[in-house]
């Protein structure tokens, strides 16, 4: 038994033995195994960066993954980037999480909900560690929550969620209630949050007050001009 163990570890291929080779990407020498020809930061950095080249090249798919209904998917034409007049030092179009929050306000019509789009996908295309955007409508978020359905823990734990049309089909205090809910805990977690929304802070603050201070935490922008629809 012993000569025939033997015999078979001395036919088995040994592992080919790791080998000193410069780097292409950053020229450093580094023991690699015959299966890698980069370092593992420069391998790990041209992942990413075919990560990223994909979600460009792929707008479409990258927006269905993330719930984005198709009328919002096309990108926007005509883009009007505004500011919150508390913050002008912080460019919307820069906005990556900090603050926790962005409050798109405006009449119905004006872009907001595309703006957001927008945004979410140029966060997409710029960095690889946002892989779970959610976008789901206040009104289906409180459905959902009632429910108990599947979006809602979703929508409160996703990396960067869009909550649209914030005000619509909430014509009660629970549905309010249950929203805020989410809200506060994405608030409190600092989870990056788009909100999108008809209502002046003002209206806001008199449907659900704890929610309309929260909101203040973040950049509130105002999107004006005729609407999109004629």
């Amino acid at each position: 038994m012993k000569q025939a163990a033997e015999v078979v570890a001395k036919a088995l291929p040994l592992p080919p033995e790791p080998q000193w080779r410069t780097c292409p990407g950053c020229g450093e020498e580094w023991c690699l195994p015959p299966s890698m020809n980069r370092c593992p930061d420069c391998a790990a950095e041209a992942a990413t960066k075919r990560l990223l080249e994909r979600r460009r090249g792929n707008r479409e798919a990258v927006l269905a993954r993330a719930a984005v209904p198709t009328r919002f998917r096309s990108p926007v034409a005509r883009l009007r980037w505004p500011r919150d007049p508390r913050h002008r030092h912080r460019p919307l179009e820069a906005w990556r999480g900090e603050p926790w929050s962005v409050t798109l306000h405006g009449q119905p019509g004006v872009g907001k909900s595309q703006l957001a789009v927008e945004l979410l996908y140029r966060w997409q295309c710029e960095d690889a560690a946002l892989t779970e955007p959610f976008w789901i409508r206040a009104g289906a978020l409180v459905r959902a929550i009632v429910r108990g359905e599947g979006e809602a823990e979703r929508a409160r734990g996703c990396q960067l969620l869009l909550l649209d049309d914030l005000g619509q089909g909430m014509g009660n205090r629970t549905a309010w209630i249950v929203t805020g809910e989410v809200l506060a805990e994405r608030y409190d977690r600092e989870r990056p949050t788009l909100v999108t929304t008809n209502l002046r802070h003002t209206a806001l603050e008199r449907a659900h007050p704890a929610t309309a201070d929260r909101l203040l935490d973040g950049l509130i922008c105002e999107l004006q001009g005729a609407s999109y629809r004629g």
